[in-house]
């Protein structure tokens, strides 16, 4: 899945083989409060950048998202990786809460072709909750928990489950 990140710098390092790994903060609109995240960002070595951006910078990230499955103690479980591509400065408003600096208005979206596997739910402010079948390039299937905000939400209210 394609996506698209922005945030304020929180870590940056790079790592014994070569990659970087990045950890952004953001808050992202939503017609409301606004959702807060941090998410770590994996550069591959061969895609991190030679300078790493200083903690408090703002950065904006094309990446790619991946469904990881493993096991603990005999139990399936899940991760969601996100690996960048470039790393392009941006200007942007911040929003300091405790030690942490957070992106005003941040990107964290993705782009999703799939299917859906249950009933989208509506909930209160224009968010539709839905989960997702997505098939990544050897035919497998991932499933993924989403969250559609406004317009979009919207009109995903309205698809029914087995359809993209």
């Amino acid at each position: 899945m394609n996506g698209m990140l922005s945030g304020c710098v929180l870590e940056a390092k790079r790592l014994n083989d070569g990659s970087a790994l990045l950890k952004l903060a953001g808050i992202t609109a939503n017609d409301h409060k606004g959702v807060t995240w941090i998410l770590q960002v994996k550069f591959i070595a061969r895609l991190a950048p030679a300078t790493l951006p200083e903690v408090g910078w703002i950065v904006r990230i094309p990446c790619i998202a991946t469904h990881v499955v493993f096991d603990v103690r005999g139990q399936k479980a899940s991760r969601v990786d996100i690996f960048g591509r470039s790393i392009e400065p941006m200007r942007g408003a911040v929003e300091q809460r405790g030690k942490v600096s957070f992106l005003l208005n941040a990107q964290n979206s993705f782009v999703f072709e799939g299917h859906l596997v249950r009933a989208p739910i509506r909930k209160p402010m224009g968010v539709t909750e839905a989960r997702v079948s997505v098939l990544d390039r050897r035919g497998q299937a991932h499933y993924f928990n989403c969250e559609a905000w406004r317009d979009v939400g919207q009109q995903l209210a309205h698809r029914t489950a087995g359809r993209s």
